[in-house]
């Protein structure tokens, strides 16, 4: 939450830190909306049937997922971050993207076992709809983000045109 409250993807309110009280630099926001996200996901795990932490495994594994995606295509996507790393290569082939392909070979089987089989929870109706608006919400979510940072004068695409940002 801090990174996307300083890449302003989410408003910079939510990784302002608090110094009230003897605790120190607590970031309250961010707190408060993990506590409530937390809180709603445990009234949909008592209230709603066929609900089971399967389904936040399933969005887990495809966050997951897209990070191995990630891996593999860095070397090749972002060529200068990658040759001013310590570059680690096993005949020719950047070990990152090995590693990435390894991790979505095993990802995607998992996906692919919790969407088709119904023993695991993730494919009953409320677990998949559930599913699919948590994936909803976040594409609409990036998107409102892009537009409002764009309307601001700021171009979110900069965002990681340099790592670490200087």
């Amino acid at each position: 939450m801090f990174a996307w409250a300083m890449d302003r993807v989410a408003p910079p309110q939510i990784a302002k830190l608090s110094t009230r009280g003897g605790a120190g630099n607590v970031p309250v926001y961010a707190l408060a909306v993990m506590g409530i996200l937390t809180l709603m996901f445990g009234l949909l795990l008592v209230y709603v049937p066929n609900f089971s932490y399967v389904t936040g495994s399933l969005l887990q594994a495809c966050v997951f997922l897209l990070g191995c995606v990630a891996a593999i295509v860095l070397p090749y996507r972002l060529r200068k971050i990658y040759s001013s790393s310590i570059k680690s290569e096993i005949l020719g082939v950047p070990v990152v993207s090995i590693f990435g392909a390894v991790g979505a070979v095993f990802l995607g089987v998992m996906v692919y076992y919790f969407v088709t089989n119904s023993a695991f929870g993730a494919v009953t109706g409320s677990a998949a709809l559930f599913s699919v608006v948590v994936i909803a919400v976040g594409i609409v979510y990036y998107i409102a983000a892009v537009i409002i940072n764009r309307r601001a004068g700021r171009d979110l695409r900069l965002t990681y045109r340099e790592i670490p940002p200087e």
